[in-house]
């Protein structure tokens, strides 16, 4: 069959898809969301086809993660719905998922869900994470889940972020790239912090060496900038996972035009 516009009248500025949603912004401010409805992640009730989120609107920026959603507007205000254990949801709620809800932050800029986990940009290119940390993925050196927005402690402003099944990347203003959480397909360029204790900003350098990680573990508690993707003039990233696994992968694109991948390849995700 031939492609079809879905929403032949509408024009489309952002779009995410999740395991098993999508989320769009349109040049309206409208939030749409499709697929499966299970723990609230499209945001509404009603069937599976493309539809108006209701309740919020100037949406500039859209986030799908495996099983929760994230939304921000042109004024930086954030909203997220969905699964929300582990904290994903950046609040903590007694119900299992929840519908739309303000985030407590402000000036968000890029915002992207991971599997179970969030990460955001705000004003100055401050860096929030929160949800499942399981692999030191939210980069706050320590494997606590976080259920409200955590200051991720950086080298440099950042630019936007990229949040995978079991890694996070953070492109700096420079243009170098900066990764934490799970390294175990490579997905991090053998990317560890005790390399990077030169360019760090942290004053604590012994708990930072001490939550980096070994060979052995495969996984990166601070951040520690990529080999493979510093120096490259990389000007956007994106962080992949599989749907039934923590297995991941990295891609970037440099201004020049060239696409570098690292990471699982096993089902040729790597091109």
């Amino acid at each position: 069959s031939s492609l079809r516009p879905l929403l032949p009248k509408v024009r489309v500025l952002a779009v995410s898809a999740g395991a098993a949603h999508v989320l769009l912004a349109d040049d309206q401010g409208r939030c749409w969301s499709g697929g499966d409805a299970g723990d609230g992640r499209l945001g509404r009730g009603g069937a599976s086809e493309l539809a108006i989120v209701e309740g919020v609107d100037d949406i500039k920026g859209v986030a799908a993660g495996a099983c929760h959603s994230l939304a921000f507007t042109s004024k930086g205000t954030l909203y997220a719905w969905g699964l929300a254990s582990d904290g994903r949801l950046g609040f903590t709620t007694e119900d299992a998922s929840a519908p739309p809800t303000r985030v407590a932050l402000e000036g968000v800029v890029d915002a992207s869900a991971g599997k179970y986990h969030s990460l955001v940009v705000a004003s100055e290119g401050v860096v929030f994470a929160f949800g499942d940390n399981s692999y030191g993925q939210l980069g706050l050196g320590h494997a606590d889940d976080a259920w409200e927005p955590a200051c991720v402690a950086l080298p440099s402003s950042a630019v936007c972020v990229a949040a995978g099944a079991s890694h996070s990347l953070v492109l700096l203003e420079d243009g170098d790239v900066v990764g934490f959480g799970s390294d175990a397909q490579g997905q991090l360029g053998g990317a560890r912090v005790d390399d990077d204790e030169s360019d760090s900003d942290s004053s604590d350098t012994d708990s930072t060496s001490s939550s980096s990680s070994s060979a052995a573990d495969d996984e990166v508690w601070t951040p520690a900038r990529v080999p493979g993707l510093c120096g490259k003039g990389v000007v956007a990233v994106a962080a992949g996972g599989a749907a039934n696994s923590d297995a991941g992968h990295t891609v970037a694109v440099t201004a020049a035009g060239a696409v570098l991948c690292l990471g699982a390849g096993g089902l040729g995700q790597l091109g």
